[in-house]
């Protein structure tokens, strides 16, 4: 039986000697057959009547309580069964569940394995109704229960509750596969026995729907984190041209020459803009397709996606690189000034009139126009930008630009230096200047890159953009309904005497509690380690380019191109890493992170956020 969460690693990392016997027995049972396939240790959150009313609840344990599920496996042809674990020696005993203790061997009142199989499998089939409600699922559609395995425990004579049958307890006398195949079909045989009416074609292709878009990408737990980052991974990897809700929203609109797409943090801006040029160039072998942005390490990302299909067709860069890869090649000089307020200013208005000079002693071939452009991150273009590149394009290119006001956060490029409400007016100016060249705004509505627990994390909060103004940049937006759930996000308040700690200790429990690998996390801080009011200004007087985190990782700043590699955790800048996405971030969030900052930093995390409040 093939596992698609967690791993005996995992289990054994947690020390649950029960779990692991049952996960052994389970993951040999049925072979390599692909109808039979299980889960570990998920995490389910009780669904309150706030849910049920389609309301969502804030990301409280106390108000939203989660319930661990030992293990699920599931029949493609009928269903599921929950299956709740009991790893000591347990006894039931007048009515009473008990455990003996190892070391004093005495018998100790204990949880009842029944109703904690009962319950987790409820509120297992309450969140299924709840997540495929658009689909009009009802928990009557398929064959489901639970039933308890005690393996180190003799149950043979003993009196169980009327309500629970013989059959849906295994314990220590089951031990071999051919045992454990027979328990788990007579399971099944006894749900079907109580539910005649369930059978047919018709349960197959329900469970499958289950299967394929909730259960196998929807639940997780912190046992479960390394595998369902490998899930995402291949998911990010699969053919742009496969059918997805982004690549819907795309082929509508694939007759549109122009187009403006807005969206939050997380609603798959880039993705569309990759399924575009993808489209684009598929089928067409002479077209070209340029993706433009502000971020090196975006356009670095994207060309990695685009390339090994596309080749030399596909050129993604940054804006500034593009302009000083042409300016270079037509002769001129590329002189970038050491003044901060000069280099603004260099690169908000010299760049394009240096570019318009370049192209103007080197005009573009048409071998070297392109048949589509991507904008993104268009709020952070300055139109004179948009406007140099049009001898770049072919008569009937097609343009796309794709922004998000909420992380505007490159103004003094955009718009020169501004007081925060000349500043928010500008921003609008920008949004009608976009519209004016692109046409009306189509909206992304749905959160596609964020787990739940971190789109509801942010939902419920409120982010100053200067001047006394305060948004909620998700409350337009909806998560998507097949969304993974991560675990749950941390927040701390910390001195910034012991803020140095607070890094190192954050993200240790990332890699040796939660199971992250240290290239897949990212530490952010709304300034360079240079600057004063970074946490690690002060750990050393000397430059350095690392720091050692418990003899065992470095933490160092992130290069453009930089991908992560071996033990070394990256850290950054919101500005620098925007558009870009790791799968646990752990922010640093000081004086000097402003509301704009602070929502694009926690939006860089696909499964986990760590803030850390430096005070």
């Amino acid at each position: 039986m093939r596992f698609l969460s967690a791993s005996p690693e995992d289990i054994n990392r947690v020390g649950r000697r029960g779990e692991a016997r049952v996960y052994e027995m389970l993951s040999q049972a049925f072979g390599d057959s692909d109808r039979w396939y299980a889960l570990y240790g998920q995490v389910v959150y009780q669904l309150t009547q706030a849910h049920n009313l389609g309301r969502r609840q804030p990301v409280d344990p106390d108000i939203r309580p989660k319930r661990e599920l030992d293990f699920i496996v599931f029949d493609r042809e009928r269903g599921f069964l929950v299956i709740e674990v009991k790893g000591g020696v347990v006894r039931l005993e007048g009515g009473e569940w008990q455990m003996r203790d190892p070391d004093t061997r005495q018998w100790e009142g204990c949880r009842d394995p029944i109703e904690q199989a009962r319950t987790a499998e409820v509120n297992l089939m309450n969140r299924i109704v709840h997540q495929l409600a658009p689909v009009r699922f009802q928990q009557d559609m398929i064959w489901h229960g639970a039933a308890i395995m005690l393996p180190f425990s003799d149950m043979n004579g003993v009196k169980l509750p009327l309500n629970w049958h013989a059959d849906l307890v295994a314990d220590n006398r089951i031990t071999t596969t051919a045992q454990v195949e027979r328990w788990i079909e007579n399971v099944f045989q006894h749900f079907q026995r109580q539910f005649p009416t369930r059978r047919g074609n018709a349960v197959a292709e329900h469970v499958e729907h289950v299967t394929n878009n909730c259960i196998a990408l929807k639940f997780s737990t912190e046992c479960g984190l390394p595998r369902l980052m490998r899930q995402l991974l291949e998911h990010d990897g699969k053919d742009l041209l496969a059918k997805d809700p982004l690549n819907d929203w795309v082929r509508e609109r694939l007759g549109r020459r122009k187009l403006l797409a807005r969206g939050g943090a997380g609603t798959g801006k880039t993705q569309v803009a990759a399924i575009r040029i993808a489209h684009k160039l598929h089928g067409n072998t002479t077209d070209r397709a340029l993706y433009l942005c502000y971020n090196e390490l975006l356009a670095a990302s994207v060309h990695e996606r685009l390339a090994p299909r596309f080749g030399e067709r596909v050129v993604a860069l940054s804006f500034h690189t593009f302009c000083k890869n042409w300016i270079l090649r037509a002769g001129l000089q590329w002189e970038v000034p050491t003044d901060p307020t000069e280099r603004d200013t260099f690169y908000r208005d010299g760049v394009p009139l240096l570019m318009l000079d370049a192209i103007q002693k080197r005009p573009p071939s048409d071998s070297e126009k392109f048949d589509m452009v991507a904008f993104d991150e268009a709020q952070d273009f300055n139109m004179n930008w948009i406007d140099c590149l049009k001898e770049f394009m072919r008569p009937d290119a097609v343009e796309w630009a794709l922004y998000d006001p909420t992380q505007f956060l490159f103004s003094n490029l955009v718009l020169g230096p501004q007081q925060p409400d000349v500043e928010r007016q500008g921003m609008l100016k920008m949004r009608v200047a976009l519209q004016q060249r692109f046409g009306d705004e189509d909206v992304l509505l749905c959160a596609y890159r964020l787990s739940r627990l971190i789109f509801e994390f942010i939902k419920n909060k409120e982010f100053d953009v200067g001047n006394g103004n305060k948004v909620r940049p998700f409350d337009e937006i909806d998560c998507d309904q097949f969304a993974l759930e991560g675990c749950d996000p941390i927040e701390e308040r910390v001195p910034k005497a012991n803020a140095v700690e607070a890094i190192h200790n954050a993200i240790l429990n990332a890699i040796d509690n939660l199971g992250f690998s240290p290239q897949s996390i990212l530490v952010q801080a709304a300034t360079t380690v240079g600057n004063p009011e970074h946490p690690l200004h002060s750990v050393d007087e000397t430059p350095v380019e690392s720091w050692d985190i418990a003899g065992r990782y470095k933490l160092r700043p992130i290069t453009d191109k930089d991908a992560g590699n071996g033990d070394t955790i990256a850290m950054a800048t919101p500005q620098k890493f925007k558009g870009c996405e790791r799968m646990c971030t752990i922010v640093l969030r000081t004086p000097a992170m402003d509301g704009k900052k602070y929502f694009t930093a926690i939006t860089r995390a696909r499964l986990h956020v760590h803030v850390i409040e430096v005070f």
